[in-house]
């Protein structure tokens, strides 16, 4: 596993370095990003990092909030844990329309906040085409205009010591599954949505 620090400008460069130091063993090496606290540039540069690989990768957050605004695309397309050690992932109010993450890899969310979402259809928070696992999570106040509030399960989503609260939408607040889809849910608190 190596480990890497955002911002990422010379990401290839790290890579080209350790494939020629540890061999070519090391491009198949899961990565590790860690991120400052409320380091948007950092969040955004990881995951395109992450999406660029076919690795399951790892982005550590400070606590602290990462706030965004236009020209986030929120889209995981690789195997993906975010641990966000209490951290809050949240889109500005001011910024237009747009979900906080568009799940398409399996991934992993551990202690983190999503809050803010607003998209015109599909989950205001997370639309999750792929299994989307939440550990101790907290996804509030987000919307979608003609989707579901929070997530829009067209896979699989496992909820564990998790809170959906405060989400709105025409489709229901909560959780809108899809056609022969799986919802697991454990010691998870459902409310007011």
């Amino acid at each position: 596993m190596r480990a890497v620090r955002g911002p990422f400008p010379c990401s290839g460069l790290v890579s080209v370095v350790l494939v020629y130091l540890l061999g070519a063993a090391a491009v198949s090496a899961d990565d590790e990003y860690f991120c400052a606290s409320g380091d948007t540039a950092c969040l955004i540069a990881a995951i395109e990092a992450v999406n660029a690989d076919d690795d399951q990768d790892t982005i550590r957050l400070e606590e602290g909030t990462y706030s965004l605004t236009a020209g986030w695309s929120g889209e995981i397309w690789e195997d993906l844990v975010i641990e966000g050690n209490g951290a809050t992932i949240e889109r500005v109010a001011s910024a237009p329309k747009f979900r906080i993450f568009q799940v398409g890899s399996q991934t992993e969310f551990r202690d983190l906040t999503i809050r803010g979402g607003h998209s015109e259809s599909g989950g205001g928070a997370v639309s999750a085409a792929a299994r989307a696992t939440f550990r101790e999570c907290i996804i509030e106040d987000n919307r979608s205009d003609s989707g579901c509030g929070a997530i829009q399960n067209d896979g699989t989503v496992d909820l564990q010591r998790t809170t959906i609260r405060g989400n709105s939408g025409p489709q229901g607040g909560g959780i809108c599954q899809v056609t022969y889809t799986l919802a697991l849910i454990e010691d998870s608190v459902i409310d007011s949505n």
